[in-house]
């Protein structure tokens, strides 16, 4: 199966050699083994998770992956996954050799642009507060939540989604969203952890512990407002329950759904 691919042109690396930068939405098709091979350090768990993001079978869940090839090799990948113009950005990597030449930085500045012309309206990440990634990253527009912290964001994470309240289970496709809400600032008097379950203690990105829940099958409800996660509640847990506090009107039709 062909991959869908959109050409977003090319660019030169410090070094001189030319940077082709692509787009390519899943099924991956031919483009899944090498982006398997330079995302191969992951985890298991992100591992499965990569292998159904690539194959576009992850209930709700989009994903694009953010290519530089040269000379026809896959030298440096990223990938946004999300749904409803929310999404996680991650697996950015850059294959050894071809570090150090501007590679991550060309490739974002030609990912950035056309995941707006996509729809994407707010993107989080988490990564390394002392990392060389961060100073990256706040270059092209993502800012830190607070000082020395590795969670970041990009957009407007103060607009609440606007929609018809509902409770429902978890879904991969909630993914964006649903880090989104956790990354919005402290309410007053708000209890810490914001959950124990998705692994969020405060304000913060919401990453690994996302995937494993959902690969164990973790009872979790998600309070939407239309599509988009506004709140959740790990059932049978009435202390893991939280709600977006710019949301707080509809926190009783989960508090209600989970028995809390």
């Amino acid at each position: 199966m062909l991959a869908m691919e959109a050409d977003l042109g090319a660019a030169r690396l410090k070094t001189g050699e030319a940077l082709r930068l692509l787009a390519v939405e899943p099924p991956a098709g031919a483009w899944t083994a090498p982006l398997r091979r330079l995302l191969g350090h992951k985890a298991p768990a992100r591992q499965v998770e990569i292998a159904g993001e690539l194959a576009g079978t992850l209930d709700g869940l989009g994903a694009v992956f953010y290519v530089g090839v040269v000379g026809g090799e896959a030298v440096t990948v990223a990938r946004v996954a999300g749904a409803h113009g929310a999404g996680i950005w991650g697996h950015v990597y850059t294959e050894p050799a071809w570090r150090g030449r501007g590679a991550a930085r060309l490739l974002h500045e030609a990912a950035l642009p056309d995941l707006g012309r996509r729809g994407y309206r707010v993107l989080t990440l988490g990564t390394n507060p002392r990392g060389v990634a961060l100073a990256l990253y706040a270059s092209v527009g993502f800012r830190p939540l607070a000082p020395g912290s590795g969670a970041m964001v990009r957009g407007p994470l103060e607009e609440a989604p606007c929609g018809v309240p509902s409770v429902s289970a978890v879904r991969w496709g909630d993914w964006g969203w649903i880090s989104a809400a956790a990354c919005v600032a402290l309410g007053d008097g708000e209890p810490l952890p914001r959950s124990r379950v998705l692994g969020v203690a405060r304000p913060g990105f919401v990453g690994n512990a996302f995937v494993e829940a959902l690969l164990r099958g973790t009872p979790v409800l998600v309070l939407r407002r239309g599509p988009c996660a506004v709140g959740w509640a790990a059932a049978g847990d009435p202390a893991d329950l939280y709600v977006r506090p710019d949301c707080a009107a509809d926190r009783p039709l989960l508090s209600d759904a989970c028995g809390a």
